[in-house]
């Protein structure tokens, strides 16, 4: 699209572009080909607010499961007890064999000194 001088309405713009009314100043030596570009995309910032609440459905399908396993850790605990009275029943009998290996002392020193009677044992006859 080419523009027009308002005063020479003609196509060609080679002076300097004045501000035209209605439109945003440009600097000098540009075109004003992006002047309708601006507002293309005003219609599309509002097409995924309805997205956002498609998963607020699908957050509390798991809550009734984590309860399930609660019963089922207290079913062991009452047997635990039932050998705990059979380990005591010897006890008491192995003190019944004490005081009796202590009644032979004193009875061998009888016959200390009695080994000394033959010394220098030689016998003289007598001649008449």
């Amino acid at each position: 699209m080419k523009l027009k001088d308002p005063q020479t309405k003609r196509g060609n713009l080679s002076a300097p572009i004045r501000a035209f009314p209605g439109s945003v100043s440009i600097q000098h030596g540009e075109t004003s080909t992006d002047d309708g570009e601006t507002s293309t995309d005003d219609g599309e910032t509002s097409t995924d607010d309805g997205e956002t609440s498609t998963d607020d459905g699908e957050t509390s399908t798991d809550d009734g499961e984590t309860s399930t396993d609660d019963g089922e850790t207290s079913t062991d605990d009452g047997e635990t007890s039932t050998d705990d009275g059979e380990t005591s029943t010897d006890d008491g009998e192995t003190s019944t064999d004490d005081g009796e290996t202590s009644d032979d002392d004193g009875e061998t020193s009888t016959d200390d000194g009695e080994t000394s009677d033959d010394d220098d044992g030689t016998w003289l006859e007598r001649t008449s």
